[in-house]
């Protein structure tokens, strides 16, 4: 390659040599692609005496020239490689000298026509790199005193060989640049994707977790919230009958003030993402005609931005989930993705609760009705000492304080009755509350052993009880009572009218010891494993 030696630039002016010099050594020293590229027409313009220089580069990708740069001229020229004096010389390799721009069929009047300007005299050459590629080609137009000559032919050879090297090493430099952002972005992106693989991983991890139904849901809406750098989520779940909108659970600043406060299912951008079953971004939510300013208002919320999306099973539609005010830009495409995936993890953690509800429901109902039997069951044990005591009354006179001692235990017999639908109720509702108090034991026995006997007597069954004083338990009465007329009623059913029934009762070292005992043949072995089942 031509270097700029004192025998390189023998017939130059001498006074050229040391600018030169310069110049070749600013071109070398400039790395930037678009200052040298600003910088060298110049000096090539000025030092030919030409009125304009342009230069033009290969696009080969378009198959076109282009200029980057044109002294004199705000407008960019595009031509096709072999078209035209540049697109021919980009095309050949070869140096065109034209006197006359417009005798040369190569020329194309148009451009100057577009632009007003008035070309007279050409000269362009290649520009190429070391290896030999055309890399663009100078174009330099209307020499000041008549046409180009041989030396400034000369002059663009050896000069536009160090001007090739310069940006071309300008174009290098640029590229390994844009190649360390794209590579810095495709860093920055890997993490971002890794970090969203975490956050799906924490999601669904959290949506599998078995624990408190409220707690799930505001870890996810908590996680998404964060995963999407923002500062306020919001869960609205779709309830009564209206099919109202009430904000189940809330993230950020708001979310004490938010507790179960209701909106029309019509109402704002949720009620919209309900109504239309769609995602929906709203950057600029002030000039959205979707979107409640009145109720940011009324609760002081100010929101830049918001993303919304809808929470649906197979079957229904459950609510809204919604993200609002991302920190460091608006929502976009990716966000979305994100954002739907939560919401079906939500949704499908809903589901999970309302199958849920809807088993306990009916797994209620079955236990009230078996309840219900058990307790029916129960009530022959009140009406059968209320038979016996009727039939005492019958059988003839009965000293006043014995009478008075029946009829007081008819009275509590119709009081247990009321007390065992009153069981079934609450049950029925949930409420299933023991009534603990002190209880005599001695006296409940006592009075058990009088329908016992009778009983007893009319089955042909021995009968004994061996029941001490003074001892005193806390429990339920009603339920305690049940438990000893089953007992009892059990024994002698199993017994076939014929055994022996004892019951004792007596002070242990911790308590108290009851024991029924019959000669009956006993539990039956497949039912022993299922005996305390209710």
């Amino acid at each position: 390659m031509p270097r700029l030696t004192k025998e390189a630039t023998d017939g130059f002016d001498s006074r050229l040599l040391p600018v030169l010099l310069t110049v070749a050594r600013d071109m070398n020293s400039e790395k930037d692609l678009d200052r040298l590229l600003d910088y060298i027409p110049r000096v090539v313009a000025q030092m030919t005496e030409s009125e304009r220089c342009t230069i033009f580069l290969v696009d080969r990708e378009r198959g076109e020239l282009w200029s980057r740069v044109a002294t004199g001229a705000e407008r960019e020229i595009r031509v096709a490689l072999g078209s035209g004096v540049a697109g021919h010389v980009a095309a050949t390799g070869e140096v065109l000298n034209i006197a006359d721009a417009y005798q040369d069929p190569r020329f194309n009047t148009e451009v100057d026509r577009t632009t007003g300007f008035t070309t007279k005299s050409l000269l362009c050459a290649p520009l190429r790199t070391l290896s030999g590629e055309i890399l663009g080609v100078f174009q330099l137009l209307n020499k000041q005193s008549g046409s180009f000559s041989a030396r400034d032919e000369e002059f663009l050879a050896l000069f536009g060989s160090h001007a090739a090297v310069a940006l071309e090493g300008a174009r290098l430099n640029r590229e390994n640049r844009e190649a360390i952002v794209r590579l810095t972005e495709a860093q920055h992106q890997l993490q971002d994707r890794m970090q969203r693989l975490e956050t799906v991983y924490g999601i669904e991890r959290e949506a599998n977790r078995l624990g408190d139904f409220a707690e799930t849901l505001s870890s996810l809406t908590t996680l998404a919230a964060n995963a999407l750098n923002s500062e306020a989520g919001s869960i609205l779940l779709s309830e009564g009958s209206e099919g109202r909108l009430t904000f189940y659970y809330s993230y950020g600043g708001k979310g004490e003030e938010l507790k179960s406060i209701s909106i029309s299912r019509d109402e704002g951008i949720a009620g919209w993402v309900l109504k239309n079953m769609r995602t929906t971004i709203s950057n600029d939510p002030t000039t959205d005609d979707r979107f409640n300013k009145q109720f940011a208002d009324k609760i002081h919320f100010q929101v830049r931005n918001l993303m919304a999306a809808p929470l649906r099973s197979s079957d229904r539609v459950l609510g809204v989930i919604e993200i609002l005010n991302r920190k460091d830009r608006g929502f976009d495409q990716d966000d979305q993705e994100m954002l739907e995936f939560v919401a079906g993890q939500i949704a499908t953690t809903l589901d999970k609760k309302l199958l849920l509800e809807e088993n306990q429901r009916a797994q209620r109902l079955a236990s009230v009705g078996n309840m219900a039997s058990r307790i029916i069951h129960d009530f022959k044990n009140p009406f059968t000492v209320i038979k016996g005591i009727t039939q005492l009354f019958q059988e003839g006179d009965m000293p006043p304080d014995k009478r008075n001692k029946f009829a007081k235990m008819v009275l509590g017999e119709i009081d247990r009755c009321v007390e065992m639908t009153q069981e079934i109720l609450d049950f029925a509702r949930g409420d299933t509350t023991y009534r603990f108090s002190p209880v005599n034991l001695d006296e409940m026995l006592s009075e058990l052993v009088v329908f016992v006997e009778k009983d007893c007597a009319d089955r042909g069954i021995a009968f004994a009880a061996d029941v001490q004083t003074g001892m005193t338990i806390k429990a339920d009465p009603g339920r305690l009572r049940r438990v000893f007329f089953n007992l009892t009623k059990n024994a002698n059913e199993a017994m076939k009218n014929a055994g022996y029934l004892h019951i004792s009762a007596k002070p242990s070292a911790d308590g108290v010891e009851l024991r029924f005992a019959d000669r009956g043949p006993g539990i039956a072995e497949e039912i022993r494993g299922r005996l305390f089942e209710p």
